[in-house]
């Protein structure tokens, strides 16, 4: 599956959470990479900022917002994953999904060379 070409950002949590965290602290804020996951071991990453949960990509759980923000304890019933919620610093996902510096670094050149 090309994880890159899916409309609702499918397969991209880490990619997307780990950018967004990046861009926040190039402005000076604080943002928590968070993984939650369920029993089968599947997980899925999202930011957190004092509590209110920001998911960028949470329309492949049937979200209706593109950027979905809820309160922690809310989300994580909506989300269905009781167990999860631990920040992050590093994450290792299959390929194509991982958040490596690499990838993250040219996310960011790129946005900023179009701003």
């Amino acid at each position: 599956m090309d994880f890159h070409k899916v409309s609702d950002l499918c397969g991209m949590c880490a990619i997307a959470s780990f950018f967004f965290q990046r861009i926040l602290k190039g402005k000076n804020i604080e943002i928590n990479c968070r993984y939650s996951w369920d029993e089968t071991g599947c997980g899925h990453v999202y930011n957190e900022y004092h509590g209110i949960v920001i998911d960028l990509t949470a329309t492949q759980f049937g979200s209706e917002h593109s950027v979905h923000m809820q309160p922690m304890e809310d989300y994580i019933e909506w989300l269905g994953v009781p167990l999860g919620g631990k920040i992050r610093k590093r994450i290792n996902w299959v390929d194509g999904q991982s958040p490596r510096k690499k990838v993250i670094d040219k996310l960011v050149k790129l946005y900023y060379s179009e701003s």
